[in-house]
């Protein structure tokens, strides 16, 4: 009896332990911020979107540059977004590929329809420094296009 009795013991003396672990490390989770998981949410549902948007990615690297593109469900083809290869394309003829947009005023519309063509594509944000062609290259990028 005292065999068991030891036994039984180490046993719930062990599940203690392992508890105890557990513990910790799930106090350790929820002392990351907020934000942080925030973000790492919001990375998840990006990775399994850009699955979700291998057909399309593929269909958009292969089409002329004045035939449609295509997009996700849901996605309304109204401006922002560009609608075939060369009006992607065209949004980065006018300016240096290298100067930031806060150095170019005339720029400000083309960077707040990149802005509004990320939001409606659910891309996450960029900088505030971000230069033209990084914004373009993630809208291109996301779509499957090459600038």
């Amino acid at each position: 009896m005292d065999a068991h009795h030891s036994q039984i013991t180490a046993l719930l003396e062990q599940m203690q332990g392992q508890i105890g672990q557990m513990q910790s490390q799930i106090q350790n989770e929820l002392s990351l911020p907020i934000s942080f998981l925030f973000w790492q949410a919001s990375m998840l549902t990006y990775g399994s979107t850009r699955q979700q948007l291998l057909p399309i990615r593929l269909h958009n690297c292969t089409v002329s540059a004045h035939a449609p593109l295509r997009y996700p469900v849901g996605i309304a083809l109204n401006a922002p977004v560009p609608r075939t290869r060369y009006s992607l394309s065209e949004m980065t003829g006018k300016f240096s590929l290298l100067v930031p947009l806060n150095l170019i005023n005339v720029s400000r519309p083309i960077e707040q329809q990149c802005q509004a063509a990320a939001t409606v594509l659910g891309l996450p944000g960029l900088p505030a420094n971000a230069t033209l062609p990084e914004r373009l290259a993630q809208i291109a990028d996301h779509l499957g296009v090459q600038l």
